[in-house]
């Protein structure tokens, strides 16, 4: 038998002792590329497609295995075809370029076909009929979101932007609202049953979680994939906690927004529906303290007002009473004036009585002396004067004593009348209302906040005592 020999022969690379420069080696890869890979025809599905003011559209080609080819199509060459959509299926010829300053590999397309839907998504659109057939969709299973919220859930990455714009959101609507984070992936392989695994651990905590937010930010179809996947769907589904979906932007409809028991446009659209209530009450109790604060500052001040008024008013009604005090107390002295002239009347009178006695028992005397002797002209005289001076002095006495009562009762009564009227402006009445004078340390009445510092030592005069106090903080004018 003959054995025919195989010679194996190793060529050397004149190139392998060469350090090549970055671009060096970019130029030799373009330059290889666009001589051997030109003509080419490829088929694939539409993702990512754009276009810019230009008219250039770049997209990418992927397939069922997840490979993913970048295209461009030139506004040169492009102008005579009809723009394919994301989830297209289409044939594209051209060739491949290598982009040697950017170190990237495209295929620029010469021409493009369009074949229909891409396999992609029909096969969304077969997974959307099968549950929609099976009433997950249905809003009669949809689960109402509580108005009560105390803790929410979040499914999604730990290092986005949606945790914390969900968690910013929250803290500016309602703060005092737990937050629980069930980290996960939210694209590429592993991606769907990472998600539907947080979705079920968070639901271990029922009793605790209100509600549940399964979101990411914006992306390709090819990124929101794992949330239209049969994994995530059935989890929702599942879930005992109401969930709120909020994946990518509001144009973007992955099927766990139609299975979900709400969806929302954004990730921050969806912590405001869940704060929604909570926001609310905040906003009525903000309201309503406004609205009593401006009420009682406005009391205040009125009542402020009308106590300087009457502060202002009461200054000729004191110099009235001290006017009528004064009076009253010439009346008084008047009436002791009185009264010391009435008794040196009587004084007289007493003393007159008493040299009448005397002359009497004289005379008397000087009758027993004399016998039968009478009374004189004289004796009969004396006798009339001192009756009629008797009955002077009495006149004169119950004409005073008349006169002082009439002039004290009037005086009385001015001042009684007086005294109620300063007590209804007096400042101890309204105190008695519930009101009180502040005062600063130089003992000034103090009727504005412009006249307080802070740490400033008061004394605040109420009905009943005075107290100290030391400003810690003034609001206000």
């Amino acid at each position: 038998m003959w054995y025919p020999f195989v010679f194996i022969m190793r060529l050397e690379n004149p190139l392998a002792d060469k350090i090549f420069t970055v671009s060096e080696i970019d130029k030799i890869i373009a330059s290889t590329v666009d001589e051997l890979f030109f003509g080419l025809s490829v088929e694939g599905e539409v993702a990512n497609f754009k276009t810019n003011q230009s008219k250039h559209w770049y997209f990418s080609l992927k397939d069922r295995d997840g490979s993913i080819l970048s295209c461009t199509f030139f506004r040169g060459d492009n102008w005579r075809t009809k723009p394919p959509g994301n989830g297209d299926f289409v044939v594209v010829s051209g060739n491949l370029s290598f982009w040697a300053k950017g170190g990237s590999l495209s295929f620029n397309v010469k021409r493009l076909e369009n074949k229909g839907e891409g396999d992609i998504r029909i096969e969304i659109e077969k997974r959307r009929a099968y549950y929609q057939s099976l009433g997950y969709f249905d809003e009669s299973i949809k689960k109402k979101i509580p108005d009560e919220i105390k803790t929410i859930g979040v499914v999604t990455s730990e290092s986005g932007a949606v945790f914390h714009d969900i968690l910013n959101v929250t803290k500016r609507r309602a703060p005092g609202i737990n937050i629980i984070l069930f980290p996960s992936m939210v694209q590429g392989e592993g991606a769907d049953v990472s998600i539907a695994n947080r979705i079920r651990n968070a639901n271990m905590f029922s009793s605790v979680i209100d509600v549940l937010i399964v979101g990411r930010g914006g992306g390709s179809e090819e990124d929101l994939l794992p949330y239209s996947s049969r994994e995530v769907i059935e989890a929702i589904h599942e879930s005992r906690i109401p969930v709120v979906s909020a994946v990518g932007h509001e144009t973007d409809m992955p099927l766990s927004d139609l299975v979900a028991d709400k969806r929302a446009p954004t990730p921050s659209a969806a912590a405001e529906i869940v704060t929604e209530t909570a926001w609310l009450r905040a906003e009525r109790l903000s309201k309503i303290r406004d609205d009593l604060k401006h009420g009682v500052t406005e009391k205040l001040f009125m009542s402020e007002k009308k106590l300087k008024e009457k502060s202002i008013s009461e200054a000729p009604l004191l110099k009235r009473i001290y006017a009528f005090g004064l009076k009253i107390e010439d009346v008084g002295k008047y009436k002791v004036k009185l009264e010391n002239g009435i008794s040196g009347r009587l004084r007289e009178i007493d003393t007159l009585s008493e040299e009448i006695k005397r002359a009497l028992l004289m005379k008397k005397e000087r009758r027993k002396l004399l016998l039968e002797a009478s009374w004189s002209e004289e004796d009969y005289f004396l006798s009339g004067r001192l009756k009629e001076m008797r009955m002077r002095l009495k006149g004169n006495s119950d004409s005073l004593s008349s006169a002082a009562s009439m002039k004290l009762s009037g005086a009385g009564h001015v001042l009684t009348g007086l005294k109620k009227e300063m007590e209804a402006l007096s400042p101890m009445k309204v105190l008695s209302r519930g009101y009180s004078i502040i005062q600063n340390e130089n003992g000034d009445v103090v009727i504005s906040p412009e006249m307080i510092k802070n740490d400033e030592k008061l004394l605040l005069t109420l009905k009943e005592g005075k107290v100290a106090i030391k400003v810690k903080e003034k609001t206000g004018k």
